[in-house]
């Protein structure tokens, strides 16, 4: 991990560049079919992405701890001030939630939990994208080798002609069960 993601000086959780995420995003597939050639290529560009929001995390985890620290020293110096302008202590405690310095403070440490909280949840979606397109990969796999015929190889228009009859006086019916058609 490179040192540019430990930094807080001038950091601004709403200005992280984030096309990463939009990019891996826009690359899921819309309607919900995913062959295993996209799925190997999802699972290698979601682990990718995973892996840049471990580092966002550690900067986010380090920039949430600085704003709490920020937001409780601006509160007990709100208190005390308030304590030596003789304000009684029971009324000073809540007295300081109107300080602007102290609203500005709370603000910025609502926005880097939520910037925290986003990033993990992105994070564990990721993965569990990643999981996803593992199994879809291995199942694949494993139908190939059980039967040697893979969900690639089968072109829509080549379906059994048994499916396709012309009118007859025959009766057809369909039994319900996994059985095929009968005549």
């Amino acid at each position: 991990m490179t040192r540019s993601f430990l930094t807080i000086e001038s950091f601004d959780p709403l200005n992280v560049d984030i096309s990463f995420l939009e990019s891996v995003s826009e690359q899921l597939p819309i309607q919900g079919y995913m062959d295993a050639p996209m799925a190997e290529h999802l699972a290698t560009i979601t682990l990718k992405a995973a892996d840049h929001c471990i580092d966002l995390l550690a900067q986010a985890t380090l920039y949430l701890g600085h704003c709490d620290a920020q937001r409780k020293s601006i509160r007990s110096r709100a208190i005390k001030q308030m304590l030596t302008d003789k304000v009684p202590s029971t009324v000073a405690k809540e007295a300081c939630a109107d300080d602007e310095e102290y609203i500005k403070a709370t603000n910025n440490y609502n926005i880097a939990l939520a910037w925290s909280t986003w990033l993990e949840n992105k994070h564990d979606a990721l993965l569990k994208t990643h999981h996803l397109c593992k199994d879809l990969i291995r199942k694949a796999e494993m139908l190939k080798e059980s039967s040697g015929w893979s969900p690639i190889d089968v072109v829509e228009s080549q379906r059994p002609s048994t499916l396709f009859r012309e009118e007859s006086d025959e009766k057809v019916e369909r039994p319900t069960g996994k059985s095929g058609w009968k005549v």
